[in-house]
């Protein structure tokens, strides 16, 4: 058996705008050719049947604005089965090379997993996996002619929370060691009181602040992660002087954002939990002990956090500090409003004190440590996670693989798009030959390339 684990594709539906507002959702950066070509490269090196592809998470992006008349609609919100499904069929009309490309390797005889990741958590609602169940299957009919749809359907796989191979890889998206991406209840993510799914920080701040502001792209966290001096420059640069509005957008943004976190915060409910581990233990055929050690590494939504990241404690500063002035200006109680602007400052420093959890690098660190835990929890060969769009890959001293499969969306270091993040793109390839082998890979120029791989010495990477 091979396995191959793609993630953070981020397919979403093209705008044609004038301009670099919105470049990088252009349908000239579309990677769809390019997985389509490296899904035929691959099933040419397997069997029929010996080869899995596991879409490792935020393969379509739900979170970003749909398009309506070659305009962005940010009314529409997929949180229940009835708008999710509205919302994948008009990502799958934007990219029926991709759906013709999957539906080859079923028709061919091979495995297909989708899992959720935490901008796809509509792919948990059983009316989501049954529309994208029936694009696959209509595709196969017109690639390949009369096939066994049954056999097919049954190729056809899903997971909410993690997958685990026949070869003993465990691939997961990962997003729930992340403060501000994690839910309670993978396998069912939905607000039991309302039945929609429940919002994390993330998604919250991609649909309402960063995918409406054109000029950040929101696959790299440095363009729109900035210092307050980067921001001023940005604003400068792109927003000064054109009908767009940053200052607007984030003010109205983040108050929607942590709007909506409060008015969704759920206190863990035991019961709910254990039917999740009944639910992964049936999909999964892990032991109920083994999945409540694993729960016990999820990371839990962090509000302070929240308003670091958004900069909502600057707000508030500042909002002190004024009332301070005016206590000592127009009230004229200059030590009083002394008093209460250094219980501003204090506060403040307290506040980042407690929330200060040291960046990106500091959260992709835990991330990899839930990761190396994972593995010795379950014995796995392997475990390969997403959603960091940081591709990684090492062998450690016991023969197990453990990697990050990357991202295939669309990263440049500008806002034209000109100058790419990565050189080719990169997927997780792992082959059972009495001992594990590969690793990560890059498919660049329609060549499959090792970065870091376990070999076998008779056979070359391109033809294992």
């Amino acid at each position: 058996m091979q396995t191959v684990v793609i993630s953070d594709v981020h397919l979403w539906q093209a705008i044609e705008t004038d301009g670099l507002w919105m470049r990088y959702r252009k349908r000239d950066l579309f990677p769809d050719q390019e997985l389509a070509r490296l899904f035929d490269a691959l099933a040419a090196h397997a069997a029929p049947g010996e080869l899995e592809v596991v879409f490792a998470g935020d393969i379509f992006d739900f979170d970003v604005p749909v398009v309506r008349e070659g305009k962005v609609d940010p009314t529409v919100i997929p949180t229940d089965a009835a708008s999710a499904v509205g919302v994948l069929d008009l990502i799958l009309d934007e990219h029926p090379v991709f759906v013709e490309g999957v539906a080859r390797l079923l028709a061919d005889g091979h495995w297909v997993t989708f899992m959720s990741g935490n901008h796809d958590l509509q792919l948990a609602f059983p009316a989501v996996r049954q529309a994208l169940r029936e694009r696959m299957l209509d595709a196969a009919r017109r690639v390949a002619g009369p096939v066994d749809l049954t056999a097919m359907a049954r190729r056809l796989r899903f997971r909410s929370w993690f997958h685990r191979t026949a070869t003993g890889v465990l691939v997961e998206h990962g997003s729930q060691y992340d403060k501000c991406c994690s839910v309670l209840y993978p396998m069912n993510p939905v607000l039991s009181r309302e039945g929609t799914l429940a919002p994390t920080m993330g998604s919250l701040a991609m649909r309402e602040l960063v995918a409406r502001l054109g000029y950040f792209n929101p696959n790299v966290d440095s363009s729109f992660l900035l210092t307050a001096r980067g921001y001023v420059q940005h604003w400068l640069r792109y927003y000064a002087f054109r009908e767009h509005s940053l200052v607007r957008t984030w003010l109205v943004g983040s108050i929607r954002i942590a709007l909506g976190i409060v008015t969704s915060l759920e206190t863990e409910n035991e019961r709910r939990a254990s039917h999740d581990r009944e639910l992964a233990g049936a999909e999964t055929k892990t032991s109920s002990r083994i999945l409540e050690r694993h729960r016990a590494l999820f990371e839990r939504a962090d509000l302070g956090l929240t308003a670091r990241i958004l900069g909502l404690d600057g707000v508030g500063i500042a909002v002190g500090l004024a009332i301070a002035l005016s206590i000592t200006t127009a009230l004229k109680l200059p030590w009083i409003g002394l008093a209460f602007a250094l219980l501003v400052v204090g506060s403040a420093i307290a506040f980042r004190v407690r929330t200060g959890d040291g960046g990106l690098d500091a959260g992709y660190e835990r991330i990899r440590k839930a990761q190396r835990k994972i593995g010795e929890l379950h014995d796995a060969r392997a475990v390969v996670f997403g959603h960091t769009h940081v591709a990684e890959g090492s062998w450690d001293e016991r023969g197990v693989f453990l990697g990050n499969s990357g991202t295939w969306s669309p990263t440049f270091a500008d806002v034209a798009c000109t100058i790419a993040l990565h050189h080719g793109r990169t997927f997780i390839w792992l082959r059972d030959a009495g001992e594990l082998q590969g690793g990560l890979h890059r498919f660049v120029d329609g060549r499959i390339e090792p970065i870091v791989a376990r070999m076998s010495a008779t056979r070359t990477p391109a033809a294992a």
